[in-house]
This record gives structure tokens, sequence and C-alpha cells, in this order.
């Protein structure tokens, strides 16, 4: 289960940067998840913020999933595509250019999924997962070791990337399913 609340320790002029709203930002309940931050204690010093997006690309029902490449962080464990938003960027543009970048190909921004956020040794990364749906082009690899199409009950097999898993959840449990 997922709650709705307001990430502790941000205020309202860093969120109004990401345009991702205050309130609507999705965390596990309490006593749900066991999932463990890789930062040793929070009393360090303040962690690196990355705002990154990544597309559920929808496709007769299956969903495009990557796995990161060697080499790279988290070489190994399967994400949707994306990244970093840039500076004075939304996140519905930042994941077009980055899809457009990492995949050759075009999308279309839909629906906000989950936002989530998790602490790397290299800092917080906080995901904002979209369902998108294809508009030009295929898939291709150029950055990821490899990319599969699965149904929502075929994500479970998969070793996702910590900040990814609230999102594979969801769509897992069909919470966002608007078909």
């Amino acid at each position: 289960m997922y709650s709705c609340r307001q990430f502790p320790g941000f205020d309202a002029v860093s969120w109004s940067r990401t345009r991702i709203p205050l309130f609507h930002i999705c965390l596990p309940i309490a006593g749900q998840d066991t999932e463990r931050s890789n930062m040793a204690d929070s009393s360090e010093a303040t962690p690196r913020l990355l705002h990154v997006v990544g597309a559920a690309i929808v496709k007769n029902e299956k969903i495009l999933c990557a796995e990161r490449g060697e080499g790279k962080t988290l070489s190994g464990y399967w994400e949707f595509p994306g990244g970093k938003i840039e500076a004075d960027e939304t996140p519905q543009a930042a994941l077009v250019r980055e899809i457009q970048e990492e995949l050759n190909c075009r999308i279309a921004v839909l629906d906000r999924i989950c936002s989530s956020h998790y602490d790397y040794k290299f800092g917080r990364v906080i995901l904002t997962v979209f369902e998108c749906r294809l508009v030009e082009g295929e898939p291709q690899l150029t950055e990821h070791s490899q990319l599969k199409w699965l149904s929502p009950q075929e994500l479970s097999e998969l070793k996702w990337a910590p900040a990814d898993r609230p999102a594979a959840r969801m769509l897992i449990q069909g919470m966002n399913n608007k078909r």
C-alpha cells in the first residue's frame, strides 16, 4: 500500500522547480515496505538531489522495461527508461527528450503513475514515473543492456532499481490501470 504525503525536509520552493505537486508523492505506508536506504546515517550531510523521470511505455498492454548497461551505476538492475530533469524543464519535456536520446523513438506522456525517492550512496533520487505511449519509431538499444516488453504481472520477475520499485508495484497491482 502507498500513501501520498509531503516529503520531510523539503520546502515548497525546492518542489516548485520539479513541477511535481508537493502533496502527491507516493511512499510506502509504514510497515508495508522493509527496503532500507543505502545512506548510512540520516544525520550525514544533505544528500545530492537528483530529480529524474521514468517512462512506463505501454504498447499492446505490455510495458517497456530496460536493464541498465554494464559499467553504469546500478548495472544489471531494471528501470523505466528516462533520466534527469534539466533546469527550467518540465518533467514531461524531460521525459520526451530523454526517451528520444536513450531509445531513438518519440513518446506521448500521459498520466503520472507515482513519485518516489530513494537514498543511494551517490545522492537522493526523486523519481516520477509517467504512463507513456509510442508515437513514432520503436525503442532501440543504445544505453541499456536489454529491453523487454512485459505484462504488468510479469514485472515482478525483474530485479528493479530501488527508486523504480514503487511504480513497478503499482503497475503490478493494477492501481493505475485505467484500461
